[in-house]
């Protein structure tokens, strides 16, 4: 059974890292990542997916597709997922999917 974890707390960057940082363990494997971002309204949705079907949502408190806390962030969890991406790489898009 695939579970949905939903974080809804805008303008939070410091706590996704927090609860990212804290449940990775736990949220094992994780095989994608997604931004949807729209940068002229400041809407963004970023989701991890794991091995075992579940994921993670973050909407407000990550970003991309400029420099700033909140791609700093999308940077930082992405790199702790296990991602090999660069700092230009948010910077440039506001929409990205990754896979591993």
């Amino acid at each position: 059974m695939a579970i949905s974890i939903k974080i809804n707390n805008p303008c939070s960057t410091k706590s996704a890292l927090e609860f990212y940082t804290t449940y990775k363990e736990a949220f094992g494997n994780v095989i994608s990542a997604e931004m949807i971002g729209n940068t002229s309204e400041g809407d963004y949705k970023f989701k991890l997916a794991n091995d075992r079907g579940e994921e993670i949502e973050f909407e407000g408190e990550l970003g991309s597709g400029y420099g700033g806390e909140g791609p700093t962030g999308t940077l930082k969890i992405l790199q702790m997922a296990g991602f090999d991406v660069e700092k230009e790489f948010i910077k440039s898009n506001s929409s990205f999917k990754l896979t591993k």
